[in-house]
């Protein structure tokens, strides 16, 4: 018998089942104040010498003040992997978690520490795993898909100045096409379910966001913590703790479509094609998101005239022009995609200089 498991008892299995569901829609921190956190996470961990084993979360996420509500995620000195599962499978999940990516870092003869909050089903990736990755060199990135359809993804240049010692919001929004990784509200990498075989970084580590195009995702998935020590084989010097308290972690059913009214962006830049100027050449902007969505708008306008190349990504891993739209000064361009792609973007070239972009956005439901 594996170390951890139990024999099942099948007279008591209704009540077992009965106490292993969590039959809220939601956590939130009346849940904790409730139930307590085992009523709705579940834990896998691996110790040294022993292996192997389930347990319960509340041995290794506390809630330490009730007034401050702070509270830490501990990886113990003699343990490699410590993971809380969310007993509750949600529908296209939406995670946020508030904390500060502090002391994550060696304190054994490991070989990096990992750090994960996001979405699993179960360990080892397998059916897809959705999550922010942070490590003990500090670099934070984002890790999506399924096993053999995953990427890990560098995003440390959205990552913010203070990460380490002032809280930010992480969230993830999961949906029918895409896959949304935000910190404190923006939009930070992009992965849109559309490709098979190995996943395409088409922007890495640039803002205003990465993007990766991967194959499909379940639409049901479990909140999930995880600290492990890569290649630790020997006791550590001290516990590890992650300030992420329970409080501040929610995980609930989200949407199939995400709308979106996105801002056009100068390509791998966080500076708006909205109020640019440009004094010479084209503008080109950052690619969107159009894999999904039925109703796509494409909103622009300048002080000048000029043309506007709409260029679409093709599974060349090129970008090719789909359509040319003359632009007349100060009128607003209404450009309606009829066809589904996963990628677009434009390059607008004026007629004269300096030319002044007034709007560039668009519109997806």
């Amino acid at each position: 018998m594996p170390v951890g498991y139990e024999t099942i008892d099948y007279n008591n299995l209704e009540l077992s089942i009965k106490r292993s569901q969590d039959v809220h829609s939601a956590f939130q921190y009346e849940d904790l104040l409730t139930d307590g956190i085992d009523a709705h996470f579940i834990s896998r961990v691996y110790k040294i010498g022993v292996g192997t084993l389930l347990d319960l979360t509340s041995k290794y996420w506390k809630l330490i003040s009730y007034t401050g509500y702070e509270g830490y995620f501990i990886l113990p000195k003699d343990y490699t992997v410590v993971t809380a599962y969310s007993r509750r499978a949600f529908m296209y999940p939406n995670v946020y978690a508030s904390t500060a990516l502090s002391d994550i870092r060696i304190v054994g003869n490991e070989s990096r520490i990992e750090f994960y909050m996001g979405i699993e089903n179960g360990v080892n990736v397998m059916n897809g795993r959705a999550a922010f990755m942070s490590l003990s060199s500090g670099e934070l990135y984002v890790v999506v898909g399924p096993m053999y359809g995953y990427a890990t993804m560098l995003i440390d240049v959205a990552k913010p100045m203070d990460f380490s010692t002032a809280k930010h919001s992480y969230r993830i929004i999961h949906s029918k096409n895409a896959t949304f990784f935000m910190i404190d509200n923006r939009i930070r990498a992009i992965a849109l379910q559309c490709y098979e075989g190995t996943p395409v970084k088409v922007n890495e580590n640039v803002l205003p966001y990465s993007i990766v195009l991967i194959s499909q995702m379940p639409s049901t998935l479990k909140a999930y913590l995880q600290l492990s020590a890569a290649a630790r084989t020997a006791i550590a010097t001290e516990d590890l703790y992650v300030p992420l308290s329970p409080t501040w972690f929610r995980v609930s059913d989200g949407k199939d479509i995400i709308p979106l009214q996105l801002s056009l962006y100068l390509a791998n830049s966080d500076t708006r094609l909205a109020g640019y100027s440009i004094s010479s050449g084209s503008a080109t902007s950052h690619p969107f998101p159009l894999w999904g969505y039925t109703n796509k708008t494409l909103l622009f306008m300048s002080n000048q005239a000029g043309t506007l190349d709409i260029q679409v990504y093709t599974l060349s891993r090129n970008w090719r022009s789909y359509d040319t739209v003359s632009v007349s000064a100060n009128t607003l361009v209404k450009y309606r995609f009829q066809d589904t792609f996963p990628l677009a973007r434009v390059v607008f070239t004026p007629s004269s200089y300096p030319a002044t972009i007034n709007e560039a956005e668009i519109d997806l439901s």
